[in-house]
């Protein structure tokens, strides 16, 4: 059942930091994977990783050498065409 094999998503913020975000997730089969970041008006702001990847467990950090704004910012994750939103602030 392609609905559940890939459910486990977390979105961690860094407790020194609270401009890095890291984007974690586990995959049990071969699967493409896209994590990109939007805007609040739901706008695609750049495109974090695109990748076909294999299982096991990954992560992405998201830090402010990227220079957006203070604001409230979403990480969309695509995994095999299942969309996961995940809400951040950037202050």
């Amino acid at each position: 059942d392609n609905d559940t094999k890939n459910i486990c998503i977390a979105l961690n913020y860094a407790p020194i930091n609270k401009n890095k975000v890291t984007v974690s997730y586990s995959l049990i089969s071969k699967s493409e994977v896209k994590i990109e970041v939007l805007n609040e008006l739901g706008q695609q702001i750049r495109i974090v990783g695109y990748a076909v990847q294999p299982a096991g467990e990954y992560s992405y950090t998201l830090d402010s050498k990227y220079n957006e704004q203070e604001g409230v910012y979403f990480v969309k994750i695509t995994i095999d065409g299942t969309i996961t939103v995940k809400k951040i602030v950037k202050m």
